[in-house]
């Protein structure tokens, strides 16, 4: 693993890690609602945070199987799949 110590002098640096830990905790709250196995609309995902697709994206991209019904008038629902 590279050693960041040398450039976490850096803002730019600096900043995206601190974002990368905060996607990480929301992405883990996401998970959190999705693990009963029920329908979770856009809606309440967004209370968590507005880029819940992104975060659905990452968790998807970490091999979980996550289904969604477009339910009408903008409502999505997602599940995770066991």
């Amino acid at each position: 693993m590279t050693d960041l110590t040398p450039y976490l002098e850096d803002d730019h640096i600096r900043v995206f890690l601190a974002e990368r830990e905060r996607f990480n905790r929301k992405a883990k709250q996401i998970l959190e609602i999705l693990k009963d196995g029920d329908w979770h609309t856009n809606i309440e995902l967004s209370k968590i945070t507005i880029r819940y697709g992104a975060r659905l994206y990452e968790l998807r991209k970490a091999g979980l199987r996550i289904d969604k019904a477009y339910l009408g008038e903008g409502v999505w629902a997602y599940r995770l799949i066991r």
